[in-house]
């Protein structure tokens, strides 16, 4: 019956009229229960979805007037937002029957890679529309035009590439649009997208970001977009020179983002007239190695520049002096990492009085760290990490700047100097001091900052770890202790850490491998002198990485491998493993997909050529070499492997042909087949090996399996996961 009644319009039957005293609309109820059914898995706890109050339950109000649905919120939690296989259901076609809607959010679900359905434009009220990250698949529907008095639009995704629109001019008909979110829906045949956003007068923000937009008009003849403020166009590859551009006469902007869209050329004089501007972000450009414009100081409005790896050059002190210098000193934030800045720090703060955020790493800076920068009491991020400034920080130094999260001293000639029980002020999230000399005691100082997210202290001259580090440190997601010199066990308590990454390669740490934190995604830990077995169960059903080589581990490798499902590299050479490559063909191991390196060479493994990997189709760099491996190359080898560019096989005792399917290998670079027992002639589709002729280094996927062996890959400091503002 209540299929039926969804079916009817609301407004054509007395049986429909609304109760009164505000209460809920019986056919409306039945509508939400039906959306309630079609979602099996709601992101949303539906458990009070029940009764006859509707309107009481979580995520529904009612119009206090006619007892209309006027508002379904059914967004997931932060973490439903990237979960994204998680499917939800489908949206239920008896959504349609809250005519009444005003805002429908249905963001942070996983709707199964279904199309965004046409009635989604069938709800005349509708102000607010939210269906981000709700892994919707193909064409956005035109139909959403026809929501004449929508106020917020946002449709962005997870990913580039899941939605499309062809072009945007169904726009057009929203004219009270204040609020448009199209990011990572892909827009690369909206060629006039910049005259389609033009008719939306009332538009403030403006978000997109990564949607494979290519061009960029110099002038508009008229511009309608006075009242935008936010403007996000970052992550786009438009190739052109940053000015003209029709933005710059945009005066009324507040936040302007044009990171990493391939601009060149220096920023245009005409920024000192959009005296609006709060918030700047031109990183991952190529301004020409110039100077920014003397009129920057005109911003004085301007909390955020961020020209991070922009080219922006020329003296420090220079550039400081172009800053905003203005009686209320509104900037909070300044980022010039890995840019061509170089010099001397000033000696006065100038503008920088109320800063939060200080990143100058990666820059040629030289001399001592100015006395200005321990008065910065407000500083949440000081980040001078890879510069060449020198000098001793002491614990005067850093006691002024209590509200500290993130220090960043690394590669730099600097000395720290405190007192062994100094305890200071500020509660670090992320600390980077590789390449000081800070050993060879670890730092005591250190042992009060337990809420330590990053600890990056590698190359540090250390040879000790006190007792109390593995507990200080235990919810560390980040820990890099890689190229000191430590000796020493490796704790039975290890697995009770929160480490997702772990550096401690190139020590001296002795005895077994214990059980991997369980959240551990990437382990480092060759180089050392580790004996005994590798433990039976990792413990780490996350991991990505293992690297192991250059230990001295025995025994044969675990079967518990074969349940890691996001393996994606793994080295075990250098060893003294036994026995036979885990075959993985019980039915409980998922398929090794993400498998891309296996390196087992300089070992004692015996058994055939691995049956495992006839189900790791991405296996890029396989090597074997100096084994016992026997018996014939399987002739699926050419096959099932149809990205493999390192096959080396050397110094094993392979026998039998060399197969010719060895031959299909479209991808293949290298080929070490030395010193094994094979017969007969080589086969002829070797000549087939086309990406052997490569002359210019290696493959790109090839180039990253060979990195990945080099040494730890560890994430960047600056605002990666640590939300301090």
């Amino acid at each position: 019956m209540s299929k039926l009644r969804n079916l009817v319009p609301a407004t054509t039957s007395p049986l429909h009229a609304p109760a009164s005293n505000g209460s809920c609309v019986a056919y409306e109820r039945d509508a939400l229960l039906s959306v309630k059914e079609s979602l099996w898995e709601p992101s949303v706890n539906l458990s009070s979805w029940q009764g006859e109050e509707c309107c009481n339950w979580k995520g529904v109000r009612c119009s206090y007037k006619t007892g209309h649905v006027v508002k379904l919120n059914l967004r997931g939690s932060a973490q439903d937002c990237l979960r994204y296989s998680a499917y939800r259901g489908a949206i239920s076609h008896s959504l349609v029957t809250l005519q009444q809607l005003r805002y429908l959010d249905l963001s942070c679900n996983s709707f199964n890679w279904s199309e965004i359905p046409e009635f989604i434009g069938s709800f005349p009220s509708l102000r607010y529309l939210n269906l981000s990250y709700s892994l919707f698949y193909g064409r956005v529907r035109p139909h959403i035009g026809n929501l004449s008095k929508l106020a917020y639009l946002d449709l962005k995704l997870p990913s580039y590439n899941i939605l499309y629109s062809s072009d945007l001019r169904w726009l057009s008909h929203l004219s009270s649009l204040k609020h448009l979110d199209l990011s990572y829906i892909n827009l690369t045949t909206a060629v006039d997208w910049v005259h389609q956003i033009n008719i939306l007068p009332n538009l403030r923000k403006l978000y997109l970001q990564h949607t494979g937009l290519r061009s960029t008009p110099p002038f508009l003849d008229q511009s309608n977009l006075t009242a935008l403020e936010v403007l996000d166009i970052s992550w786009n590859n438009f190739n052109t020179t940053i000015a003209p551009n029709w933005f710059w006469n945009t005066t009324s902007l507040t936040s302007l983002n044009l990171q990493a869209c391939r601009f060149y050329g220096p920023i245009p004089e005409h920024i000192g007239s959009m005296a609006s501007l709060e918030a700047i972000y031109f990183s991952g450009n190529d301004l020409m190695s110039t100077m920014i414009p003397s009129n920057f100081k005109n911003l004085c409005n301007l909390k955020i520049l961020d020209l991070s790896g922009s080219d922006i050059s020329g003296d420090i002190t220079e550039l400081m002096e172009r800053l905003p210098n203005c009686p209320s000193n509104k900037m909070q934030v300044l980022d010039l990492t890995d840019s061509m800045v170089s010099g001397p720090m000033p000696n006065m703060a100038g503008p920088l009085t109320n800063l939060t955020c200080l990143a100058l790493s990666q820059n040629k800076l030289t001399g001592p760290i100015p006395q200005w920068i321990w008065s910065l009491t407000e500083l949440l991020i000081l980040d001078l990490d890879g510069t060449e400034l020198n000098g001793v920080v002491t614990e005067d130094h850093l006691k002024r700047l209590t509200n500290l999260k993130i220090l960043g001293l690394g590669k730099t000639l600097l000395e720290i100097k405190v007192s062994p029980d100094w305890v200071p002020p500020f509660k670090l999230r992320a600390v980077v001091l590789q390449g000081l000399q800070l050993g060879p005691a670890f730092p005591s100082w250190l042992r009060s900052q337990t809420s330590h997210e990053t600890l990056m202290i590698a190359n540090a001259s250390i040879t000790t770890i006190p007792d109390w580090f593995w507990v200080a440190f235990s919810r560390a997601k980040i820990v890099d202790l890689s190229y000191n010199q430590i000796t020493g066990t490796l704790p039975a308590t290890l697995e009770f850490m929160a480490a997702e990454v772990m550096a401690l390669c190139s020590n001296r740490f002795t005895g077994t491998i214990p059980k991997f934190p369980r959240n551990t995604k990437i382990m480092y830990l060759s180089v050392n002198s580790l004996s005994g077995t590798l433990p039976s169960d990792f413990g780490a059903p996350l991991l990505q990485v293992i690297s192991l080589y250059n230990n001295s581990i025995s025994g044969p490798i675990p079967s518990s491998l074969c349940s890691l499902s996001q393996l994606a590299f793994v080295d075990l050479s250098g060893n003294k493993l036994t026995g036979e490559v885990p075959s993985c063909e019980e039915d409980s191991n998922p398929p090794m997909h993400n498998l891309n390196v296996v390196n087992l060479n300089t070992n004692n493994l015996s058994g055939e050529f691995p049956r495992v990997f006839q189900t790791c189709p991405n296996l890029v760099f396989v090597d074997l070499s100096y084994n016992k491996f026997s018996g014939d190359l399987p002739l699926w080898i050419g096959v099932k492997l149809p990205y493999l560019a390192l096959l080396r096989l050397r110094y094993n005792m392979f026998s039998g042909q060399i197969p010719t399917e060895i031959g299909k290998f479209q991808e293949l670079q290298f080929l070490d087949l030395a010193h094994n027992n094979f017969s007969g002639s080589m086969p002829n589709s070797l000549v087939n090996l086309s990406a052997m002729a490569r002359t210019s280094g290696y493959s790109n996927v090839l180039g990253n399996a060979i990195h990945h062996r080099q040494g730890p890959i560890l994430y960047n400091l600056v605002y990666v996961d640590i939300n301090v503002f």
